[in-house]
């Protein structure tokens, strides 16, 4: 090709071309489409015995064992996380509402609208609240459901309701 002539191209180098292109297009469009899949719900990556179900607050297993607490009446303090994403729970005397986030066993309340009444002296609402605005995890073993607190500050446990 002296002077700068150029040769035809072939035909069959052409088609090649062509396929190439159509080739990585297609791949394109099958990544988009795979992007485009819908996000499982909650209720398709939770333990279904988690969302849905109401739990009652048992007791707080403190890790240093100095504030652990028995509650004396676990129906007075209840959690119940729903599908949609929200939680609600009674806490003694005062009801909460909220969003919660769960990726995995990390679980996360955010804070909620609260009725702000004064439970009385023996109630352990405003500990039941500042707990569960401390939560960084969950497991379940044999039906009971541990909330473990950041930093290794103890043990939310619940039962099923009764």
């Amino acid at each position: 090709c002296a002077g700068g002539a150029q040769q035809p191209v072939e035909d069959d180098e052409m088609a090649d071309k062509e396929e190439q292109i159509i080739d990585e297009g297609g791949l394109v469009a099958e990544e988009e489409e795979q992007d485009m899949e819908e996000e499982p719900t909650l209720e398709e990556i939770v333990d279904p015995e988690l969302v849905g179900t109401t739990w009652q607050w048992i007791r707080f297993d403190d890790m240093g064992e100095i504030n652990n607490l028995d509650v004396e009446d676990p129906a007075a303090y209840t959690l119940l996380l729903d599908a949609d994403g929200l939680y609600h729970l009674k806490a003694d005397c005062n009801m909460v509402s909220g969003a919660y986030a769960l990726d995995g066993s990390s679980l996360s309340f955010e804070a909620g609208l609260t009725t702000l009444a004064e439970c009385g002296p023996d109630s352990h609402y405003d500990r039941y609240l500042m707990y569960i605005s401390n939560v960084a995890t969950y497991i379940m073993e044999d039906g009971t459901l541990y909330l473990n607190l950041w930093a290794d500050g103890g043990n939310m446990v619940f039962a099923l309701a009764e």
